[in-house]
């Protein structure tokens, strides 16, 4: 489902990634681990369109990811990002219109176990309660691929819980997951295989 082909990054002439490859099937979770500045991120905001490689591609289906294809992909960012004064309710239907076919309202709130918060701003919200929005808001168009970077960092049990389960059902119809991860607990629940980075190459 998800192809990474011979990807190569460099920032400010140092190589930062060395001719990565990956795929990642759908149904598949693969579990991205490494250190700290391995360039776990920087394989993420190369599929995002955030940093242009200095060689190789993405492929999506089997195609290179174009800017209209990405809109199959889900992002949930380590640490995300809101527009402030915005209620938790105007963010899910904001981002329901940016998909032809988004998941209904309730089942975002449902994805996200979000009641609780819908009439919440979004500077209002704690850390654990901005993961669970994000995690709503990246599942919103059903994407074909999901990129989660550390998503159950600052989830307590409950939402740690249903939000493995969550994953499990999406994944089990298909969904591909590139999981970045330094959890043992995540890689155990969830991966179906583990790819370790060190210093920018899969070892």
């Amino acid at each position: 489902m998800l192809g990474i082909i011979n990807l190569c990054v460099e920032f400010k002439r140092k190589n930062v990634l060395r001719d990565i490859n990956l795929e990642i099937a759908s149904g598949e979770v693969v579990a991205l681990c490494g250190a700290n500045g391995a360039g776990k991120s920087t394989i993420v905001s190369v599929i995002a369109g955030i940093v242009h490689p200095l060689s190789g591609r993405i492929l999506l289906a089997g195609k290179p990811l174009g800017r209209k294809m990405k809109s199959e992909i889900g992002f949930m960012f380590q640490h995300a990002e809101f527009m402030d004064n915005v209620k938790v309710k105007e963010m899910l239907c904001l981002f329901q219109s940016f998909y032809r076919s988004p998941y209904s309202f309730d089942e975002l709130v449902r994805l996200g176990l979000l009641q609780d918060m819908l009439l919440k701003k979004t500077h209002e919200l704690s850390g654990g309660e901005r993961k669970r929005l994000s995690f709503a808001l990246s599942m919103a168009g059903r994407p074909l691929v999901l990129i989660a970077d550390e998503p159950t960092a600052g989830m307590d049990e409950e939402m740690k819980n249903h939000f493995y389960q969550q994953l499990k059902l999406a994944v089990d119809e298909g969904l591909a997951v590139l999981l970045i991860t330094h959890s043992r607990e995540e890689r155990e629940v969830l991966a179906h295989r583990i790819v370790l980075l060190k210093e920018g190459v899969v070892q």
